[in-house]
């Protein structure tokens, strides 16, 4: 944009038009009115839209100019896409632009998302979309019933609408104040607790057995030190934290690998937490009135500050537990 001028101005705009541009002059002219209501992002969007028509060449291809605009802005702060969709899609709101262009707008932020930062779920989202596309490529236009050209309005419509909550969506609580899901937060951390606990749980329930004198414990313990096996159980108990519908979520769920890669301390918060999950299981155990297998007498003391969430689930463990070994019986 450095070869723009920028003139404010307060009228011959019209009422909802922020910008226009003089492609031989490189002057954009803008809506003094509308503009001390923008946000700073949307300000720098608007200008970049303008700098976007002199770059093509253009004056009425808005939605390429949408797209330079996105370009531009696109990685430069933080969640910058997202609220750069955002932040357009209001102006144009005001704007009363058609609905096409708002898709095509939705759909460039994919394109970028994908193309540039690898998104996965912008990725998928885009491929329903060309299925959609060759859908309707091999339809004959004139051959349409005037309820048919309705329905594709309407649906083409709807989309505009499903993408926009695909890409607002509510966010999984892993991702809560966390974008990108990496940092090491105290939510994060009680979520890989809760997600041992029902790994704990499972271990007995694979490997507790009345057919032993201790019960299977020795069992259930090295299947706990399985780091591999944990590591895979505790990702799979995080599914419901990290499935969304929002394409801004990195899909953690799909990938135990990109998950750790990710998030690099979480498997050492796992092996800090795994000694409280042995000692319920060993507490768990004792109420059947097993004794430790390896010699240490009684149940475990346990510290109230693990949280009474996480006694209640191995309550039901003891649940689990006795129901094993009677079945066996």
């Amino acid at each position: 944009m450095k070869d723009l001028e920028v003139r404010y101005v307060k009228g011959g705009l019209g009422r909802n038009n922020p910008a226009r541009v003089n492609l031989d002059t490189g002057v954009v002219e803008v809506n003094a009115n509308l503009f001390r209501h923008y946000s700073p992002l949307q300000r720098e969007l608007v200008l970049q839209h303008e700098a976007g028509h002199v770059y093509h060449d253009t004056v009425d291809n808005e939605e390429l100019a949408d797209r330079y605009a996105l370009e531009q802005v696109a990685g430069t702060v933080q969640y910058s896409l997202r609220r750069s969709v955002d932040g357009l899609l209001e102006i144009l709101e005001k704007a009363n632009v058609p609905e096409e262009r708002k898709k095509e707008l939705i759909i460039s932020a994919l394109r970028i998302d994908a193309e540039r930062f690898g998104n996965e779920h912008a990725k998928a989202l885009l491929d329903e979309l060309k299925k959609d596309s060759r859908i309707a490529n091999v339809v004959d236009p004139v051959s349409l019933s005037v309820e048919a050209v309705v329905a594709i309005v309407s649906a083409a419509i709807a989309l505009i609408g499903l993408l926009q909550q695909t890409i607002f969506g509510k966010r999984a609580e892993w991702f809560i104040g966390d974008m990108g899901g990496k940092k090491r937060t105290q939510n994060k951390i009680n979520l890989l607790q809760e997600a041992c606990d029902s790994v704990g749980a499972k271990a007995i329930k694979l490997k507790a057995t009345s057919s032993r004198e201790d019960g299977g414990e020795l069992l259930v313990y090295e299947q706990l030190d399985d780091d591999d096996w944990v590591y895979n159980e505790v990702h799979t108990a995080l599914y419901p934290a990290f499935k969304d519908n929002n394409i801004f979520s990195p899909s953690f769920f799909r990938s135990r690998d990109k998950f750790y890669k990710k998030c690099s301390w979480a498997k050492e918060e796992i092996q800090n937490y795994l000694p409280t999950v042995r000692s319920y299981v060993r507490n768990e155990f004792a109420k059947q009135g097993y004794s430790d297998p390896n010699g240490s007498g009684g149940a475990s003391s346990l510290s109230i500050a693990s949280g009474s969430s996480s006694l209640l689930r191995y309550a039901l463990i003891g649940l689990v537990l006795l129901f094993i070994i009677k079945k066996v019986f």
